[in-house]
């Protein structure tokens, strides 16, 4: 029996899927992490296959694709409120050897 191609229907059901970690339980559950953990200088991430969400106590930072090369870089200040973060990704320089090469 042969593959069948994907119709329409089966990519926007698993675009769905992809952000199912925004729908309840799930939500509310990751901000709760997001939030204690931040007290403790800890921060949650969503991956979405290369795609990465940083999910801070305020706010979600879709940081785009991040590779397992890439760094990513964590500031904090202060905000009226508390603590703010701010993340970016450093891409790693494509002439550097890979790690453990």
């Amino acid at each position: 029996m042969g593959r069948r191609r994907p119709s329409n229907r089966d990519w926007q059901s698993n675009a769905c899927e992809f952000n199912a970690w925004t729908k309840p339980p799930y939500y509310a559950r990751i901000k709760r992490w997001a939030v204690e953990g931040a007290e403790r200088g800890q921060l949650v991430f969503v991956r979405i296959g290369p795609r990465m969400i940083a999910v801070l106590p305020d706010r979600e930072v879709d940081m785009g694709r991040v590779d397992p090369q890439d760094q990513i870089v964590v500031s904090q200040r202060s905000g009226p409120a508390g603590a703010i973060f701010d993340v970016a990704v450093r891409q790693a320089d494509p002439a550097a050897p890979a790690a453990g090469a």
